[in-house]
């Protein structure tokens, strides 16, 4: 039944894809006799400034709205399908970002990502639920590298810069829905237009669900996964009531729930998970004794203010974020009743246990065609403040199911390696009556504050018109306080709850000064506007603490600092048809974060710094406007990344093949592969256009190949080659402004995980969603059109 199916769906794509084929093919030998077309101009704010992306120094992805939706990208982590050399993991609702090689691979709210997010200029450093969907987007900018002067803190790997589309003067509204297999729908609506004379908003909203491709076997407690579920709202407002002075305050509201990324699936038992009874279920099938789900809510609020005084411009940006969610995992991701984080049976939405506060203040001090030497000199000064708290209050930990009372303690399987589903069964029975007199579970909680201060500068001198020397750095002084570390025991006994403390952990400061300074060549020897450039520069990824903790104290994690050379090039040719961007480079990184997970380190996960690791690579984009009706975009990226030493570390030992390694310490990983590096990643996008009867028809496609990673630092946890082939055609009605697309995601079938990670029981993980089909329209209406 299920090949037959499979069957089905294979010839379903295979029908959306010859279709798509005969019509390229029908008009693959027009002749355009003068051309009258070129790229599409995408304006960047990478240097705190607009600008023609072709204009600056920095090896850049960018990819304006309209373009995204053409390829079908709906989330942060599709972004990688159009960016070679990006890696975007999610795991137990967490994303994992790496950028060139740079990245890390922890995930727990008092880890900060190393490639910073960032939307509409305010930093995201909660990576809980940030695979969220993109929503209405004017833009999105993937800035490679280290970006530590003007974007600061934890981007030494790089940063994403996702800028929404701003209050118009002129009445717009966009409707679009779409359906695909698994029964995933996805709407959104966006309105905008002026209020008065002075003010204009916006408000923009997203109701996105769809079941799991995951099915559990028989003979669990639950019938099907939790259903995904996601929400969200964006208001705006503009106010110009001057020619110097324009604000905006912007509010954000997210909240997702469902299994999602939060189902750990048995893929390999250890020695001892097999030992315990664990076994693992079939592809895409899942016979964890729980049934995993997953809630995350974030609220958000920013004021910006421009000054335009005269001879420099000021921006300021005041900003806050509230985070909060739960996770309900089955950690030994089997049918085995053995470990269960973030829950104690009782899962309600308005109990959070992850939970963050941040507020930031930027301010920005920006040279324009008034200030003085303006034509040879560029220069932006600011500061910036960040005080946050995130952690858990409390997440729960729950051994053998006995946070269920008795029954959850012989309901699913036993601990043993037997069948013991023939007593189980009547004895849940039995006991169910008795779980409100006895049941125990564990309380973990944690938080950790960050308060950081820094000063920064970037200047740009133009001593002719074909060279600019750029000089920068950014001085930050930051302070981190562990504290409220505990563990206790809530057990009920004869009906009435008791509370004992188990481990009580003194509180523990960090502080620590960090200046990264930057130095930028870049020349146009040639008329044409092409560029070559030489860089180098260094960025600061602060230290943290653990604080998910059981036997062992918060272990710290030193900070991470990156040195990048890198050397570009940029040329735009015939009439900017053709655009070319290739860099050279290598990146140092002292004392490379990593995370380890493990209930026998004591502490559940554990930090752990590489002494030193090196990426060296290449990395090319080449865009070609081919005709007025075709563009071809290619890109690749080659990563050579290494621990160069990495000593003293913890992990698992080496697989017989037949089980998955077992705690260890002291293991030297020093000459092996970095996590996620994979060694040769490219893309290649097709896109036509071509007006038909009523309006035009444009059909894309997208190919993407990875060469495969590993996921541990041990290099066992591996990640094979993978392709991946999307593929849209859009009838776009002129006169009624309606669009309709068919497409197809992962049209190969392609098997590749969306994450892996090892505990204790074994190795755990999630294979990415199969081939999918669906259709879409759009209506969208503009006065200013």
């Amino acid at each position: 039944m299920y090949e037959k199916a499979k069957k089905s769906q294979r010839i379903a794509c295979n029908s959306i894809l010859i279709c798509l084929v005969v019509t390229l093919a029908n008009t693959a030998n027009a002749v355009i006799d003068k051309p009258k077309y070129a790229l599409e101009e995408v304006v960047v704010t990478a240097q705190k400034r607009a600008e023609n992306v072709n204009d600056v120094p920095i090896a850049i992805n960018a990819f304006s709205g309209d373009a995204l939706e053409r390829a079908g990208v709906k989330t942060m982590a599709d972004l990688a399908i159009k960016t070679p050399g990006l890696v975007y993991d999610t795991l137990v609702n967490y994303a994992v970002i790496f950028i060139r090689g740079v990245g890390t691979d922890a995930f727990i709210p008092s880890a900060d990502l190393s490639v910073a997010p960032y939307i509409d200029g305010v930093y995201f450093p909660i990576s809980f639920g940030l695979a969220r969907s993109l929503g209405e987007v004017e833009r999105v900018e993937v800035l490679k590298g280290p970006q530590g002067t003007l974007f600061g803190r934890n981007s030494t790997g790089g940063a994403i810069s996702i800028t929404t589309r701003q209050p118009s003067d002129t009445l717009a509204i966009k409707v679009s829905s779409s359906y695909e297999r698994f029964d995933e729908s996805n709407s959104r609506l966006y309105v905008s237009g002026p209020v008065s004379e002075t003010i204009s908003a916006s408000a923009a909203a997203i109701y996105n669900t769809r079941n799991d491709y995951y099915e559990p076997i028989e003979g669990l407690s639950y019938d099907e996964l939790q259903p995904y579920r996601e929400k969200g709202a964006n208001l705006a407002f503009r106010w110009t009531p001057y020619d110097w002075l324009e604000g905006s305050l912007a509010g954000y509201y997210f909240k997702s729930q469902g299994v999602g990324t939060s189902l750990l699936a048995c893929q390999q038992p250890s020695a001892l998970g097999s030992a315990l009874g664990i076994s693992c279920a079939p592809k895409y099938k899942t016979n964890t004794n729980l049934d995993n789900t997953a809630f995350s809510t974030l609220k958000a609020a920013a004021l910006t203010l421009q000054f335009f005084p005269g001879p420099f411009d000021i921006k300021s940006i005041s900003a806050y974020q509230d985070t909060n969610g739960q996770s309900l995992v089955d950690f030994d991701g089997s049918q085995a009743n053995l470990i269960e984080f973030g829950g104690d049976g009782r899962q309600k939405e308005n109990q959070p246990q992850l939970f963050g506060e941040i507020f930031t203040q930027e301010l920005q001090f920006v040279s324009n065609g008034d200030s003085p030497w303006s034509d040879q000199l560029e220069w932006i000064v600011g500061l910036y403040f960040i005080d946050s708290t995130v952690g858990y209050d409390p997440v729960g930990f729950a051994v053998a199911g006995l946070n269920n009372g008795l029954s959850g303690a012989v309901g699913g399987a036993a601990p043993l390696p037997i069948d013991t589903s023939l007593f189980t069964g009547p004895l849940v029975g039995l006991l169910s009556p008795l779980d409100g007199l006895v049941s125990n579970s564990i309380k973990v909680t944690g938080s950790l504050d960050t308060e950081a201060y820094a000063v920064f500068s970037q200047a740009t001198w133009s001593p002719t018109d074909w060279v600019d020397v750029t000089a920068g750095g950014r001085f930050q002084r930051e302070k981190r306080i562990v504290y409220n570390s505990q563990v206790s025991a809530e057990v009920m006994a004869l009906g009435q709850p008791a509370s004992t403390s188990l481990f009580s952990y003194p509180s523990e400061r960090f502080e620590e000064d960090n200046f990264s300074p930057k130095l930028n060549i870049a020349i146009r020897p040639w008329e044409d506007g092409t560029m070559i450039y030489a860089s180098w520069q260094k960025a600061f990824k602060s230290g943290s603490y653990n604080i998910i903790n059981l036997t062992a104290a918060p272990t710290f994690i030193r900070p991470e600092t990156v040195t990048s050379t890198e050397l570009g090039i940029k040329a735009s040719m015939f009439d900017r048809r053709l655009q070319v961007n290739a860099a050279l480079f290598q990146t140092e990184i002292e004392d490379l974060q990593s995370q380890f997970v493990s209930l026998l380190s004591g502490g559940v996960v554990q930090f752990q710094n590489a002494e030193l690791a090196i990426v060296e690579g290449a990395d090319i984009d080449i865009q070609w406007a081919a005709s007025e009706h075709w563009v071809f975009t290619l890109g690749g990226s080659y990563l050579k990344g290494r621990y160069d030493s990495f000593t003293d570390a913890v992990g698992y030992t080496e697989s017989d093949g037949e089980y998955a390694g077992t705690y260890s310490t002291g293991e030297d990983y020093s000459g092996n592969t970095i996590v996620r590096n994979p060694k040769l990643s490219a893309t290649f996008g097709l896109n036509w256009n071509h007006p038909v009867p009523g309006g035009d028809l444009n059909v894309s496609a997208d190919y993407y190949y990875n060469s495969g990673y590993y996921y541990d630092a041990a290099n066992q946890l591996e990640q094979d080659a993978y392709t991946m082939l999307n593929a849209r055609m859009t009838y776009a009605h002129k006169r009624s402004n309606i669009d309709v697309s068919i497409f197809a995601s992962n049209l190969e079938d392609s098997e590749y995980f969306l994450y892996q990670f090892q505990t204790d029981f074994g190795v755990v993980g999630k294979l990415a969603q199969p081939v999918s089909y669906g259709v879409s329209a759009k209506w969208a209406f503009d006065t200013a059109d």
